[in-house]
């Protein structure tokens, strides 16, 4: 029996969603919505190539009362901005039987809030892919074997602070089974700058985590275009670097684990059959997610408006 899946957002994310599922080789029906009837032709254009000979049946629609119904699987790759009113319109049109939503999910303390009571019950998980990376999964098993707390440092040039902290917050959650109590946003450099995405912005400087276990995240984000760099330690003691352009992490003993980055699109195919199969799908639930998102957007929002000198309710990221 075919599986019925609903994309929301026509973009480069969404694409590589697509491009995941379609090659399980599953008989698939695909609609595809998105506002901007230029991204959706063009989306549909790329992966023509990709469906030819395949049992696949794709669908594109700018209103989202035409896109298909009761979907197996809705997964929300629109901007951040928006988002509940998206998610609120769907519960309501198409009923999807399982959510994969993108980070971050909301903009404001309050549309977090909104999200969570609206999918309450409902099978939704967030897309935070370090979860589903073999290099990962071996890290996290060594660390298993280990004393916590621990401290990660993540360190770079220009890899998007504000947009892409989350997924380091959601690793040392998955490592550690412990919360976030606190974030130190003090050391934020004065100033906002326009993202690559026009209309979102984006800080640099430092932030600091702090987690209920005693574990320590840090998070430095610079203008100098360098490469992101992981630095796991234990707070008594060394630990290792993680590369994660090469797929290598090594220990401060000599150790090396090596496992090839997969991208999105070789990921979201073998977790969408999991979650269909009724199968663990290892990414986090919306209400973990939740209490990963919380203190963080609010601390961001906090410094947003700092910056822009009034009390805004929305902080411009995504």
């Amino acid at each position: 029996m075919s599986k019925k899946v609903l994309l929301c957002g026509a973009g480069q994310i969404g694409f590589r969603h697509i491009q995941s599922l379609i090659s399980t080789d599953k008989e698939l029906k695909i609609s595809v919505f998105d506002a901007d009837m230029s991204a959706l032709i063009s989306f549909r254009d790329r992966i023509s190539f990709d469906i030819h000979h395949k049992n696949i049946e794709l669908e594109i629609c700018g209103q989202l009362d035409c896109a298909i119904q009761n979907p197996d699987l809705a997964i929300i790759a629109t901007p951040a901005s928006g988002r509940y009113q998206l998610i609120e319109k769907l519960t309501e049109l198409v009923s999807p039987n399982y959510w994969l939503v993108e980070k971050v999910l909301a903009q404001s303390s309050a549309e977090l809030d909104s999200i969570q009571k609206i999918m309450s019950g409902q099978q939704a998980w967030v897309n935070h892919p370090r979860r589903l990376q073999p290099l990962h999964r071996k890290i996290k098993q060594l660390l298993n074997e280990q004393d916590y707390p621990l401290r990660l440092k993540v360190s770079g040039g220009g890899w998007g602070l504000a947009c892409n902290a989350v997924h380091f917050i959601d690793l040392i959650r998955w490592w550690t089974d412990a919360t976030v109590v606190s974030v130190d946003v003090t050391r934020l450099d004065q100033g906002w700058f326009e993202a690559k995405r026009p209309g979102f912005f984006e800080p640099f400087g430092s932030v600091k985590l702090a987690f209920s276990d005693g574990s320590q995240l840090e998070l430095e984000c610079d203008q100098s275009g360098q490469p992101i760099k992981l630095s796991v330690g234990y707070l008594d003691g060394p630990g290792f670097e993680i590369d994660e352009q090469t797929g290598r992490a090594k220990t401060g003993t000599g150790l090396e684990i090596e496992e090839r980055i997969l991208m999105q699109s070789e990921l979201t195919g073998p977790w969408a059959t999991s979650v269909f199969e009724g199968v663990d799908c290892s990414l986090p639930s919306i209400n973990h997610a939740y209490d990963t998102h919380a203190l963080f957007i609010g601390a961001l929002q906090e410094n947003w408006n700092s910056f822009v000198g009034t009390k805004e309710s929305r902080v411009p990221i995504t």
